[in-house]
């Protein structure tokens, strides 16, 4: 399966994780490096500014999966992440 892209997932998110992994995206932990890379970062809800990602300045859409099933969380980085591989 083609990579579809990093991207950073709270801990405590771990359907979440795992249906981005399904779905052929790099999941990484908040305190890996790959923050640059990213082409999104999803957060619990709780602390919306997750490592500083404001003052990072991250390009990544921040998504706050609060109330969102996982597939919910897909569609959201799908749709703001802009095109990526399929």
């Amino acid at each position: 399966m083609l990579n579809r892209g990093v991207v950073v997932v709270d801990r405590t998110l771990k359907p979440v994780e795992d249906a981005l992994r399904q779905a052929g995206f790099t999941v990484v932990d908040p305190n890996d490096t790959s923050l640059g890379q990213a082409v999104a970062v999803v957060v619990d809800g709780l602390d919306d500014d997750l490592l500083g990602i404001e003052t990072r300045r991250t390009p990544a859409p921040v998504i706050n999966a609060d109330g969102l099933t996982p597939a919910e969380v897909l569609r959201e980085i799908e749709r703001r992440a802009g095109p990526l591989p399929p």
